[in-house]
């Protein structure tokens, strides 16, 4: 299973919900199947992308290599912030981005949701709300990377 492999548009949002799109029931068989795909490409002895698991051993889990893989993860949702700041046109400010939810919490409702398959990202600033539209080309990848990834 890849990003590619991955179909954002047979996920549906229902907006009065308080949970992210991927954890509502519509969508969890697809986001918990995906997920276990992955978990189990990375966990086979001697995966060599990544070398989470030994390959000497089979049982023994690399530190060193996991530490790399938050690592990436944490890259990788930084720079697709930034590509949706960059290709939505006026962002948010910059210190608005790590206050964006994608579940809701106890003190505050979520801010990312799905509409016709195209992520859209609401925060409420001092106006009512600024709401981004996630561009098209990296709606597939932003999607895979909050609901598969993270």
């Amino acid at each position: 299973m890849a990003c590619d492999d991955f179909d954002h548009t047979k996920l549906t949002d229902r907006f009065e919900m308080h949970e992210s799109v991927f954890s509502q029931p519509q969508n969890k068989e697809q986001i918990d199947s995906t997920v276990k795909e992955i978990i189990a490409q990375l966990m086979q002895p001697g995966e060599d992308r990544h070398s989470l698991v030994s390959s000497a051993s089979g049982q023994s889990i690399d530190q060193a290599a996991i530490d790399q893989w938050f690592l990436k993860e944490a890259k990788a949702t930084k720079h697709a912030l930034a590509s949706i700041a960059v290709l939505a046109g006026s962002g948010l400010a910059s210190s608005q981005y790590k206050g964006i939810l994608y579940e809701s919490s106890n003190t505050e409702l979520r801010h990312i949701f799905l509409s016709c398959g195209q992520p859209i990202i609401a925060k409420p600033l001092d106006r009512p709300f600024d709401i981004k539209f996630c561009p098209l080309g990296i709606s597939n990848p932003f999607l895979f990377l909050l609901a598969v990834i993270k």
